[in-house]
């Protein structure tokens, strides 16, 4: 479920998260489990504003930040579904998720190491299904 935190201090800045919210079997039941994260953010500050995550794009037209800041998160949306619907203990992804977390929940990209989900190019992107299905989930393949 995509996000929008918004926060003035004078300029404004705004957060893109997108949420994910799963519910899996285990010995005690069913539990849900809900991970947020951050895929863009940018301070804008009357006509003009800067992208600062994933990466810094300074001094631009504010109409120009707040679209970039749309894709971003819609592409970090469609590499997280792809990277879950790969892992072994997911049964089905769906989205919009509707439960939502504290705000302190928040997971940064640095804590995207080992997913394969990368901000490269100006994009979020997400590697091609692997089809060699002896490499587990967790290490990289070679």
């Amino acid at each position: 479920m995509p996000l929008r935190r918004r926060e003035s201090r004078g300029d404004i800045e705004i957060g893109m998260y997108v949420q994910v919210t799963a519910q899996i079997a285990d010995a005690g039941g069913s539990s849900i489990l809900i991970a947020t994260f951050l895929a863009a953010a940018c301070i804008i500050l009357g006509t003009t504003g800067s992208l600062l995550v994933p990466c810094e794009e300074r001094s631009k037209p504010a109409g120009y930040v707040q679209r970039r800041v749309h894709d971003l998160q819609d592409e970090f949306l469609v590499c997280l579904a792809a990277c879950l619907s790969e892992h072994p203990h997911v049964s089905h992804v769906r989205h919009p998720a509707r439960y939502r977390v504290p705000n302190e929940g928040v997971w940064r990209p640095a804590s995207l190491a080992g997913s394969g989900i990368r901000f490269q190019m100006g994009h979020w992107t997400y590697p091609q299904p692997q089809t060699d299905p002896a490499t587990p989930y967790d290490q990289p393949a070679v």
